[in-house]
This record gives C-alpha cells, sequence and structure tokens, in this order.
C-alpha cells in the first residue's frame, strides 16, 4: 500500500482535528494517523475497491478522527499534580488550587500544564498551534484571574 497517496488526506484530517494540539502532539498524531493506516492497509484497499477513491478518503478521515480521539483521551485525565507541593504543611490553599484548577475546562487546564509543568514559554505555544501570541496571552491571563477568583 501506498502510504502517500494518503498523506493529504492525513493533513487535511490533522489539521481540523488537531488545531487546538500544540508541536509534538501534532506530529504524534500525525504519526499515529499513519500507522493506524498502514495496520489497516488491507481495509483501506478493500474500501476503496468497492465503493471508491472517495468512500476510501472519507475512511482514512475518519480513522485519524478517532486516533485524535483515543489520542486526546489520557490528556482529559490529567491531573496537575507537579503544581501542588503534597508534603507542605499549609494543604488548604493547595487543596484551595487543587479545587481551582479541576473546574476549569480541559483545553484550560492542558494550557496551564503546558506553560507551568511542561516549561512552554506562550511564544512557543503559540507558534505551534499557529495563533497570535497575544490571544494566547490573554487566554492565560483570563485563566490566572478565574483561578484567583475561584480560590478566594
Amino acid at each position: 500500500m501506498n502510504l502517500l497517496k494518503w498523506e493529504p488526506q492525513i493533513k487535511k484530517a490533522v489539521n481540523i482535528y488537531g488545531r487546538k494540539m500544540f508541536g509534538s502532539d501534532k506530529q504524534d498524531l500525525t504519526q499515529n494517523c499513519y500507522v493506524a493506516i498502514l495496520r489497516a492497509s488491507d481495509k483501506v484497499t478493500q474500501v476503496e475497491q468497492d465503493r471508491g477513491e472517495d468512500a476510501a478518503k472519507g475512511y482514512v478521515f475518519v480513522m485519524c478522527r478517532n486516533e485524535l480521539l483515543s489520542f486526546q483521551r489520557p490528556l482529559r485525565n490529567v491531573h496537575l499534580v507537579p503544581f501542588f507541593d503534597t508534603g507542605s504543611a499549609a494543604k488548604q490553599p493547595n487543596e484551595k488550587l487543587r479545587d481551582a484548577v479541576e473546574c476549569l475546562k480541559p483545553d484550560e487546564q492542558n494550557l496551564l500544564y503546558s506553560i507551568y509543568y511542561q516549561g512552554y514559554s506562550v511564544s512557543q505555544l503559540a507558534k505551534d498551534a499557529n495563533v497570535p501570541i497575544g490571544r494566547l496571552q490573554y487566554h492565560k491571563q483570563r485563566i490566572l484571574k478565574e483561578l484567583k477568583k475561584l480560590c478566594q
């Protein structure tokens, strides 16, 4: 099977479904799509022969969407444990912060996780996501204000 034949479809699917992903995650998703298509090459070929190339393109597109869903599943359960010092005597502020972070949307949690735990700068994340730095900085500030409100 010629994987390069499906390259435009894979890129289109990754750009659509992975538009909110950053750098290496987007590359990992692309690789996972290629691997999934390679593993299901017999099925893709069968769909192409039975129903035509457009149906096979749709099948490849759905496979990429499913890869994104399985790729994001572990990210939804990310707990921002590194933000909290569990060994400190003053646990109450940490518990308030933990509860506040858990109230945020998963995308907001992931942004904070990327900046404060993984060490990405706002400019790196903006470049990887192909969004203006100001927009990402605005979202970061808005999330921090919301956390401050939730912690009070």
